[in-house]
């Protein structure tokens, strides 16, 4: 799999992760309607679609952007 949203900002969101009982579980971690998509877990690969998402402690929208290399996208604030 690719690296989800919550390893790539390193926001702790996860289940189990170090921000998870403070901030709560951020619901890109846990939607599993969207396990799959773009070779994510749950919604980690598409956060930017789903509602409460959060990054620093506010609400963000998150976009893949395509870095020009065959499978390689980065996420950016929007």
């Amino acid at each position: 799999m690719k690296r989800n949203c919550w390893e790539f900002k390193g926001c702790g969101r996860e289940p189990g992760g170090k921000n998870a009982e403070g901030l709560g579980v951020c619901p890109a971690a846990t939607y599993e309607r969207l396990d799959g998509i773009h070779r994510g877990k749950n919604g980690g690969r598409v956060c930017w679609i789903i509602a409460g998402t959060m990054c620093g402690g506010r609400c963000r929208v998150l976009l893949p952007v395509n870095t020009g290399t065959a499978g390689n996208v980065i996420f950016t604030n929007w």
